[in-house]
């Protein structure tokens, strides 16, 4: 494999992949773990779903913590259904996780917990809600 064909975040979900032997001739171009996340994008909601996340932290005491569904709840609004987004709302926590605005804890102590109910949100050591903005440069992979 070529030298720069390490680890990569997902631009859409933010998980890490390692590159294919398809990837291996454009690595650098590579943004996307999966035909899906391709697919989707980065739409115009996820930066939204960042940004909430990064206004509802900020509403905090400093070492308080968020869960993925209070702030899909909080999207929802009152009537709205807000289970279907919990996951676009991790998928954006692990991007700004990634910029160090946010810290993922899990409790795994949670006995028959899923991975979504065990998943808490904190500031992380970058945290600066003050100017928030997303923008291409953000997302360099």
């Amino acid at each position: 494999m070529p030298v720069n064909s390490g680890m990569k975040r997902c631009a859409r979900c933010g998980t890490e992949f390692m590159p294919r032997r398809r990837y291996l001739r454009n690595w650098h171009a590579v943004k996307f773990c999966s035909r899906a996340c391709a697919l989707g994008g980065r739409k115009t909601q996820s930066l939204e779903f960042e940004k909430t996340i990064v206004d509802m932290l900020d509403d905090l005491q400093p070492g308080a913590f968020l869960r993925p569904a209070e702030v899909a709840m909080h999207l929802a609004g009152e009537d709205g259904e807000w289970r279907p987004l919990v996951e676009d709302v991790v998928r954006a926590a692990r991007r700004l996780a990634h910029r160090e605005q946010v810290t993922l804890l899990d409790q795994p102590d949670m006995i028959g917990s899923g991975e979504l109910e065990a998943l808490r949100m904190e500031r992380g050591p970058a945290f600066d809600p003050t100017p928030w903005q997303s923008s291409e440069e953000d997302y360099p992979y």
